[in-house]
C-alpha cells in the first residue's frame, strides 16, 4: 500500500474503532495474536473490540473489490464456534459508521441470508434483476 492509500487506511480504521469505542467497546487496533481470545491459526485482524464476555473481530479491507470471501468464510466459522463472539468483514471505503455491524440493532441470521438469497436467486432465473436487486438490497445493510 503507498503512502496516502496507507494514511487513508489507517483513518478510517481510526473511525471505525472510534465508532466501536463509542458504543462501550474496549477496542484494540492491529492486535497481536496473544491478545486474540482464541486461537486463528496464524490469522490476525485489524481491530479486536470486546465488550463483556463478547466481541468482534473486525477485517477492513481498502476495498470490497480485492475481497476474497473464500479467504475469510473459515475464519468466520471458527469465530461462530465461540458463543459472544462474531466476525465482522468491512471496506474502509465506503464504511458507513452509522451502519456498523451490531450498531444497527440485530443483524439476519445465517437461514434469513440464505433465504433472501434463494429468493433473489430465483428472481435472477425469471430474469427480473431489478426486483432481485431491490429484494437483496431490504437484506443488506
Amino acid at each position: 500500500m503507498n503512502t496516502a492509500a496507507n494514511t487513508f487506511y489507517e483513518d478510517r480504521l481510526e473511525t471505525l474503532a472510534s465508532a466501536y469505542a463509542n458504543d462501550g467497546y474496549a477496542v484494540v487496533k492491529h492486535p497481536a495474536a496473544e491478545q486474540l481470545p482464541f486461537d486463528l491459526f496464524g490469522y490476525v485482524p485489524d481491530l479486536l473490540a470486546i465488550k463483556g464476555d463478547s466481541g468482534l473481530i473486525v477485517e477492513a479491507r481498502t476495498s470490497a473489490a480485492c475481497t476474497s470471501v473464500d479467504h475469510f468464510h473459515a475464519i468466520a466459522q471458527e469465530i461462530a464456534e465461540h458463543p459472544g463472539w462474531r466476525f465482522v468483514l468491512v471496506t474502509v471505503d465506503d464504511a458507513d459508521v452509522a451502519n456498523l455491524p451490531d450498531r444497527a440493532g440485530d443483524l439476519p441470521t445465517w437461514a434469513q441470508l440464505i433465504e433472501k438469497l434463494n429468493q433473489v436467486d430465483a428472481l435472477v432465473d425469471d430474469g427480473a434483476l431489478e426486483p432481485a436487486y431491490s429484494t437483496w438490497g431490504v437484506c443488506s445493510r
